[in-house]
């Protein structure tokens, strides 16, 4: 449905955007970045004629659905770097993405709680 469909790319954006990368936070998700553009998100909506704002199923599903956007990346990240076209990746960097995106797919499934603080009031 469209409601998944955009819950996913969403949390794919946030997943995408908002996941630090500096040495002592790797794989952290930024979430006061997140709740500024959730926040944004909903505002811009509420205005508008054409869409709604985000509504309480994808708010529920919304920790759930960030952890289906970060292992679509791990997937990603697999597939294209060691086996679609293993010889022009720089092993050094593709290692380097796997392990931030699972640090982050680890982070996001200790934090699920928080996530779910952080939509609740957008």
């Amino acid at each position: 449905s469209n409601i998944v469909v955009r819950l996913f790319h969403f949390c794919f954006c946030l997943v995408y955007c908002f996941s630090s990368w500096r040495p002592e936070q790797d794989g952290i998700l930024l979430l006061d970045d997140c709740r500024y553009v959730l926040e944004g998100y909903n505002k811009q909506l509420k205005e508008l004629t054409c869409l709604e704002p985000l509504h309480d199923t994808e708010k529920e599903y919304f920790p759930m659905m960030m952890g289906a956007a970060c292992q679509y990346l791990i997937n990603w990240c697999t597939t294209l770097f060691f086996y679609e076209d293993p010889d022009l990746v720089n092993d050094y960097e593709a290692l380097y993405y796997l392990l931030h995106i699972t640090r982050l797919m680890d982070w996001i499934e200790d934090h699920k709680e928080d996530l779910a603080k952080v939509i609740k009031d957008v």
